[in-house]
């Protein structure tokens, strides 16, 4: 007993000391030059990783481009990429490009933070979650213009010096990043568009903000604080969407809401009709337009006086302004009663096109095009893929099949 004792022993010692002498690992393979953590065996997920068993252990791991895979093959078993995991290419200095497969949906915390050289960054439009500090002190980071930052649409903040003035979300913004904002004086107001489902940690902490447009039918998902010190300010929200703003973490700390509509805007060449629907009672409908997100530069006007005028059968009323140049403007269309006031507000943006418009069709005889529609019956202001159908100006109409 006491023999096997011993021996059992000695294989236990010789056991330590290879394990000690063996090199360990936290990267479960490398295919290619790129390290790879299993995330599910049953799924046959996997994550880029970095080499070793700490993030600093070989520093500079990855160089120049990088290429990362959607599928991987190792030990015939095929894996799907679907992270970039935490500190996974942490201060490689040399790392100039890399290219992200649709097949990721998360990038880690400080994933790419410290790599200095690299100014080329493709990420698809799949990842959905881009964590702390992800990109900071890239080169990619830093050539980002006015200092704001876009990561694909998915995650946005700021850097160097802070934003001021009228700060318009990018429409494909789906996450709003901790501290992204935090303690912007600067700030007056904020449009927040209906993409945006997440606004992180202390994001317009201290910004004393005077106006808060946000476009989300449901209110984006906000931690505590993330607008404090903002909380007199007009919040304007869809119509219909006030009892869900109202149950619902820190939105509920607003004292001014105000729900709002979109009019349905149809553009020609360069002027916008707004089509309101009649509301019973209404004695002037007020459009104005702006250039600016804050709405306070002023472009054009019009207004209806609805007193007398409005048949009983009239659902819908057009207002039309004419002489806009090329761009993006704001607009905001007051619904009036002189006894009740203001009973209905319509805020939205619209884009004139004018490339393409202007060269319009004339034949021999002078008959041009006047307007165009698509397949459905709608309104075009510019041409579209598929069948166009153009009405022209003797009252004559053809189909145009545009590649």
């Amino acid at each position: 007993m006491n023999r096997l004792t011993k021996f059992s022993r000695a294989i236990i010692a010789v056991a330590m000391m290879l394990a000690v002498c063996l090199p360990l690992s936290a990267h479960d393979f490398e295919v290619d030059g790129i390290y790879y953590d299993i995330i599910s065996s049953t799924d046959k997920t996997i994550g880029v990783t970095y080499r070793g068993i700490n993030y600093y252990d070989y520093p500079g791991q990855y160089s120049g481009n990088v290429t990362i895979p959607e599928i991987v093959t190792y030990s015939g078993n095929t894996y799907s990429v679907t992270s970039i995991g935490n500190y996974a290419f942490y201060s490689c200095t040399k790392l100039t490009s890399v290219a992200i497969p649709n097949s990721v949906t998360s990038i880690g915390n400080n994933a790419f933070n410290g790599c200095t050289d690299l100014t080329e960054v493709a990420i698809p439009i799949s990842v959905i979650s881009i964590g702390n500090d992800a990109f900071y002190d890239t080169g990619w980071y830093n050539k980002q213009p006015d200092g704001i930052l876009y990561i694909d649409n998915c995650c946005l903040g700021y850097k160097g010096e802070k934003p001021t003035g009228d700060l318009a979300l990018n429409n494909n913004i789906c996450l709003i990043g901790e501290d992204a904002f935090k303690d912007c004086t600067g700030l007056k107001s904020v449009t927040i568009p209906s993409s945006t489902t997440s606004i992180g940690f202390n994001a317009f902490n201290g910004c004393g903000l005077r106006l808060i447009m946000c476009h989300c039918a449901m209110p984006p998902i906000c931690a505590e604080r993330t607008f404090a010190g903002s909380y007199t300010a007009l919040l304007m929200i869809p119509e219909g969407s006030l009892i869900d703003y109202a149950l619902a973490d820190e939105w509920h700390n607003f004292t001014q809401v105000h729900e709002v509509s979109e009019a349905n805007v149809s553009t020609q060449k360069k002027s916008a009709t707004f089509e309101i629907p009649t509301i019973e009672g209404a004695d002037e409908y007020v459009a104005s337009v702006y250039s600016d997100a804050t709405m306070s530069q002023l472009v054009a006007t019009t207004n209806y006086d609805a007193y007398g005028k409005i048949t009983p059968m009239s659902t819908i009323l057009e207002l039309s302004i004419d002489g806009f140049d090329e761009g993006v403007y704001y607009y905001k269309v007051y619904v009036k009663s002189k006894k009740e006031g203001v009973l209905k507000v319509y805020l939205g943006t619209f884009e004139i096109e004018l490339s393409g418009i202007e060269d319009i069709m004339v034949n021999e005889s002078g008959v041009v095009e006047v307007e165009r529609y698509d397949i459905n019956g709608q309104l075009l202001n510019k041409p579209v893929l598929g069948i166009n159908i153009i009405k022209m100006s003797d009252g004559t109409t053809r189909k145009e099949w545009v590649k």
